[in-house]
């Protein structure tokens, strides 16, 4: 049930007095003139309800379980102000009065109270590194009803990835999660509120890096390119029933590396401290999700009194010289999705790497993490004629450590959000299908932002974010237009020109990461004029080649997601551009996507006119091809 208040109007309307000119109260008639001693029923009819509904009016509550007619047990004298309210309300459901609030001078029988489903989520669960929808997933939904997390919905994805749910009600903490044979799981935090209760979400699963099968009573080591994830000793296993397990048992286990993105990570990265029940952030220096299934599918646990070792790759974005030499170990609790802290890890060089190593007693997602010293940072968002926009998704993505916070804006659009002090962060605000991003350098203190997140159309806003391994050191986003339609206009930003104005319209290149990993954003706000704009990655520094890297590109168009991976690009892996795809706008502005994949030669990039006249005459002085960076 919903404890929260409730009191929409779909058609409001102050009721007459008969006396001097005659009215009508909710379609009964009233004869002649009425005492203000007299009193009067107050009653009606409700319909779709599926659940327990407690109203009120005026104070005056009644509970009702089932569709049909209601009447209040009290009466109102003639001429009182009634003012009715949802007081409790089935959780994903939404109940609403014909009239809330009307002034009565009769019996009032025929008030109706319409319930109906309250918000919906729909997404498609994909595969992270290629874009692919994934069928069949199991896709779980769970909310904080206010009496604690409780399952609202399971289904599954369809032949195209696809999943709905309708009812999920309003709450400020979802979780939803997706599984699938051969892919480690995903766990999503998300919210909604009254005003903007549908959700879109789409849940990206990584490929299991090991699958296996061995004896329950021999000792076994799972082992990916080296690294030993976790050392078993014989007869470790129960099942679910804690009966000792003896038979045959699969393994899978996924390495989570989340330098290039914090989002891989389940939850939202926060500790709930024992004792206290305050929350703490937490960054992460590398992660595993472990699953131990007998021959049916069933899960098995580690036998009480039985414990394993473990060794989580260190993430890649980390330099093991400053690394901590020891830190806490987590492991998520997939009931409330926030992590638990349980023992401790001890960084250790092996010959596969650097790893962080640990003693465990039973198996789920472990997490090398640790504490970090925060700061509130205050903002707002609006849009582009300063309108303050509710209701938008703030998040805070660490640059140089990996972690990740979130709030909701206000009603008046502002957010106070936490974040790890002397940092640099990625700042994203988000609502429906448009973002913004900036780059925050924090302090020791509190800080206000001094310019608000600003919001474009939603009916065209995309983003286009690229991503990268450790080597190239620096892969380059270009997003190139010729020749706009009505316009003559030529576009090329990138990171020596990042802000091209066509027709009062901001393109903007709003990080460009030079030490590995990224990522780098482009935003787009709307589309100035019709033609064909081109995004290109360039092999900047950097040894190796982008299709070794691996690089990943994320194409956000309004609310839909596409992913391009440079592993399924098509060419000489040793050109240095990769053509990643073109977004075509027909003069009636309606974008599409057109995918490339090709390889080319950097010459697509170096030679094509800058926005700027600046820019054009740098090139001019040094010589042509793509000005140089100061690291």
């Amino acid at each position: 049930m919903s404890k929260g208040l409730i009191s929409i109007a779909l058609a409001s309307c102050v009721l007459l007095s008969a006396c001097g000119g005659g009215g009508n109260n909710g379609g009964a008639q009233v004869v002649g003139p009425r005492s203000n001693s007299e009193s009067f029923n107050v009653g009606g009819t409700v319909s779709g309800l599926q659940g327990s509904l407690t109203i009120s009016a005026n104070g005056e509550t009644i509970e009702l379980n089932s569709d049909g007619a209601f009447e209040f047990s009290e009466s109102f004298r003639n001429g009182t102000s009634i003012n009715l309210q949802v007081e409790d309300r089935p959780f994903r459901q939404g109940c609403y009065f014909s009239d809330n609030q009307f002034v009565i001078r009769n019996d009032i029988n025929n008030l109706m109270v319409t319930c109906s489903s309250l918000g919906t989520l729909r997404g498609v669960v994909k595969n992270y590194s290629t874009g692919a929808p994934l069928a069949n997933s199991t896709v779980v939904l769970v909310a904080d009803t206010g009496s604690g997390m409780a399952e609202i919905e399971r289904t599954r994805s369809n032949a195209n990835g696809e999943f709905s749910i309708t009812g999920t009600g309003v709450s400020e903490r979802f979780l939803l999660s997706a599984t699938l044979a051969q892919y480690g799981s995903s766990t999503l935090v998300l919210s909604n509120s009254l005003t903007n209760p549908d959700l879109i979400a789409d849940p990206l699963m990584l490929n299991n890096d090991l699958d296996a099968v061995f004896s329950g009573t021999a000792p076994f080591t799972l082992t990916v390119d080296g690294y030993d994830l976790a050392t078993l000793p014989a007869n470790a296993f129960v099942d679910r029933n804690n009966n000792p397990y003896s038979g045959a048992v699969s393994a899978t286990a996924t390495i989570i590396d989340p330098s290039s993105d914090p989002a891989l990570m389940p939850g939202d990265y926060q500790v709930v401290s024992p004792g206290s029940g305050q929350l703490r952030p937490i960054e992460s220096f590398g992660a595993v999700e472990y699953n131990f299934t007998d021959g049916s599918g069933n899960p098995l646990q580690l036998a009480n009194g039985v414990s394993a070792t473990i060794n989580i790759p260190l993430a890649s974005s980390v330099d093991p010289d400053t690394a901590p030499a020891s830190i806490p170990l987590f492991y998520f609790e997939e009931t409330t999705g926030y992590w638990v802290e349980d023992g401790s890890a001890t960084l250790t060089s092996t010959t596969a790497g650097y790893v962080y190593a640990g003693t465990v007693s039973h198996f789920t997602y472990w997490n090398a993490d640790d504490y970090y010293t925060s700061v509130d940072l205050v903002g707002c968002v609006e849009n582009a004629v300063g309108r303050r926009i509710a209701d938008a998704r703030v998040m805070a993505v660490g640059s140089d450590y990996i972690g990740s916070s979130s709030a909701i804006s206000n009603q008046l659009g502002e957010f106070t959000i936490p974040v790890r002090e002397d940092s640099r962060i990625l700042l994203t605000a988000r609502r429906g299908g448009n973002s913004n991003t900036l780059v925050v350098n924090t302090g020791t203190t509190m800080a206000t932002l001094d310019q608000c997140l600003v919001l474009g159309n939603d009916s065209s806003s995309t983003t286009i974010k690229l991503s990268w391994g450790a080597n190239p050191a620096d892969l380059d986003s270009h997003l190139i237009a010729n020749d706009l339609v009505g316009t003559n206009a030529t576009i090329h930003v990138y990171y020596a020109d990042e802000t091209a104005v066509i027709n009062d319209i901001v393109i903007d290149l709003d990080v460009d990461d030079t030490t590995s990993f990224g990522p780098e954003i482009i935003t787009i706000p709307d589309f100035p004029a019709a033609g064909t704009y081109q995004y290109f990655v360039h092999h900047y520094s950097g040894t190796g080649n982008i299709v070794t890297s691996p690089a990943r590109v994320e194409l956000q168009l309004i609310d839909e997601t596409y992913i391009f991976t440079s592993e399924q690009a098509n060419g000489d892996p040793n050109l240095e551009a990769w053509h990643v795809f073109n977004l075509v706008v027909t003069e009636d502005m309606n974008v599409s996507v057109e995918t490339v994949q090709q390889l080319v030669d950097e010459e697509q990039v170096e030679n094509v006119p800058a926005t700027s006249n600046n820019l054009r005459a740098m090139r001019l002085s040094t010589g042509g091809g793509l000005p140089a960076k100061d690291y």
